[in-house]
């Protein structure tokens, strides 16, 4: 029986060359949206000064913000990142740290690793101390002029899914890594929506798949993670009308 025949110097180096065009693509689209979004978020706040609703918004935004890290500071959650994304919402998220030795979740899949329930349960006792469905009511003060406008604020949880850049297999269970993404996405909201007892209606979802890594290798299976924002939203206030 013949030797299998070992890759040629030029094979493997083709292949390599191509791995790096992948990660070096993926950390430029990174940094691209990146710097769009740091645009975006700049002259949002440069529109939104002479507009008394919308700077209403921020205030109410950065008090949000401001009682999540008091809470964190409180209750010892040290490992709970907590930053104002406007205008995305208040995001947080685990720090990278409690995945060095083990990920959140395995690859390909969309199960969630049982060492990190207990987090979850952190961030759920909390989401329920918001009282999600009174929002609006508890920052009547703040909102004022938000209310004169006939409108209100609606806190939506938005749960985000992140994959590394590892493509699937030919038989894995997801086609690709946004629908993976996706999936956990799913994962964590439903755990997070019975633990915290939070009517469905307030939860949103949504998957990037390797578009947004946290580290500059989008291999690392660290990027494999979920994000959660606290997202008020302006809507019209009940009764109001299009007159």
């Amino acid at each position: 029986m013949a030797a299998p025949e070992e890759a040629s110097p030029s094979s493997r180096e083709s292949d390599q060359s191509g791995r790096f065009q992948r990660v070096w693509l993926l950390t430029f689209v990174s940094l691209f949206l990146t710097l769009l979004a740091f645009f975006i978020v700049l002259i949002s706040q440069v529109i939104l000064e002479g507009v008394p609703e919308k700077r209403a918004y921020q205030l109410m935004l950065q008090d949000l913000t401001q009682a999540v890290q008091r809470y964190a500071h409180e209750e010892g959650l040290d490992w709970l990142r907590v930053e104002n994304a406007f205008p995305k919402g208040v995001r947080l998220y685990p720090d990278p740290a409690l995945f060095a030795d083990q990920p959140l979740f395995y690859s390909a899949r969309a199960q969630l690793n049982p060492r990190f329930i207990p987090y979850l349960r952190e961030i759920a006792r909390f989401l329920h101390s918001l009282d999600v469905p009174a929002f609006d009511r508890v920052h009547t003060a703040l909102l004022r002029p938000v209310h004169r406008k006939g409108l209100r604020v609606q806190l939506t949880l938005r749960v985000e899914g992140h994959t590394d850049a590892t493509p699937p297999a030919p038989n894995a269970p997801y086609p690709d890594n946004v629908t993976l993404s996706v999936f956990r996405a799913h994962a964590v909201m439903k755990r997070l929506q019975a633990l915290s007892a939070i009517p469905p209606r307030y939860w949103a979802i949504a998957g990037y798949g390797a578009w947004h890594p946290l580290f500059p290798d989008p291999m690392d299976p660290r990027n494999r993670r979920v994000e959660l924002y606290l997202q008020p939203q302006l809507i019209k206030a009940e009764g109001e009308t299009d007159g």
